[in-house]
């Protein structure tokens, strides 16, 4: 498994039942980001990978310390 295909699966952990549409909109855009970022057409920056964990109230302190 390589590094965008282990992004993918992440954000589709994260993403859970909720469309990539409602997660975009979750995160403050109009249009499907979360799916540009899933598919690998953009790479997620940090500040956005740590907005999507407030926003799905994930503790990203907790999720690096597991790793």
């Amino acid at each position: 498994m390589n590094y965008q295909q282990l992004i993918a699966r992440l954000l589709k952990q994260i993403r859970g039942a909720k469309t990539q549409l409602d997660m975009s909109q979750d995160l403050g855009y109009n249009y499907n980001q979360y799916g540009k970022w899933e598919s690998s057409q953009r790479k997620i920056r940090w500040r956005e990978f740590s907005k999507l964990c407030k926003v799905s109230n994930i503790q990203l302190e907790k999720l690096l310390l597991i790793a």
